[in-house]
């Protein structure tokens, strides 16, 4: 299993590097380098594919010819600009590095049943910029225990009802890997298509933890990439 990117480097990211966010070098010899959780869209663009930052955001890479996955996927982009946002939202970039992470429709509520169908093992998430709500994603920075290698399953449903209209629980099954040390990953959950909500909504999401249930509200918009020259590392172990 690969060491992944460290929670400390992220937040150092977010926040020490906050104040160069929307603006890029002007020394062409050394570009300022973005980092970004973005949807990748194959079929679409010139280059085979469309890299969408938010609703109003859209990398276009021109220096690959076609999509290196066959599907939309959510994954991690590392890049800089080489020409101007037009009004259709469209931004000329070129991608130094790309890496998708484990991708999933949600699964079906099977209501009292969820629990012992999805799992009720603990996991924590991480309040970072990683953990977002957006482009119709629910995007999770996570981690649990590890220790005998087993595959691990995640999984997010869809439990809204009059009172919580986009409320989503997240299960996890440990398959009995429950004692080692801890580690992290990354997982996007495909809430909603991304047309269906055209203005910023709030998501609530429910989850199991080391301390017990944990609720957190999201807004369902997108935060601004940051500048990095690091690269982060995607555990593809779960399912």
């Amino acid at each position: 299993m690969k060491k992944l990117f460290s929670l400390f480097v992220l937040l150092m990211m977010a926040l020490g590097l906050g104040t160069t966010m929307t603006s890029c070098s002007k020394n062409e010899d050394n570009p300022t380098e973005y980092l970004a959780v973005v949807t990748v869209v194959p079929g679409t663009g010139q280059a085979g594919m469309a890299l969408r930052v938010d609703e109003n955001t859209v990398l276009h890479p021109t220096n690959i010819t076609h999509s290196p996955f066959d599907k939309e996927v959510r994954a991690f982009v590392r890049y800089y600009k080489n020409g101007t946002q037009t009004s259709a939202g469209m931004t000329d970039v070129n991608v130094t590095w790309m890496d998708d992470m484990l991708t999933k429709d949600l699964a079906e509520n099977k209501g009292a049943e969820n629990a012992t169908a999805y799992g009720s093992d603990p996991v924590e998430l991480f309040n970072d910029w990683c953990t977002v709500a957006e482009d119709g994603y629910m995007t999770l920075h996570f981690s649990t225990i590890f220790g005998q290698g087993a595959t691990h399953y995640i999984n997010m449903v869809n439990v809204s009802d009059a009172d919580h209209p986009l409320k989503f629980r997240l299960y996890h099954d440990a398959k009995g890997d429950k004692i080692g040390r801890e580690r992290d990953s990354f997982v996007a959950f495909k809430m909603f298509d991304r047309a269906a909500y055209d203005k910023d909504v709030t998501i609530e999401l429910e989850w199991d933890s080391f301390s017990g249930v944990k609720t957190a509200q999201f807004k369902h918009n997108a935060p601004k990439p940051v500048a990095s020259t690091s690269e982060v590392t995607v555990n593809h172990d779960w399912k």
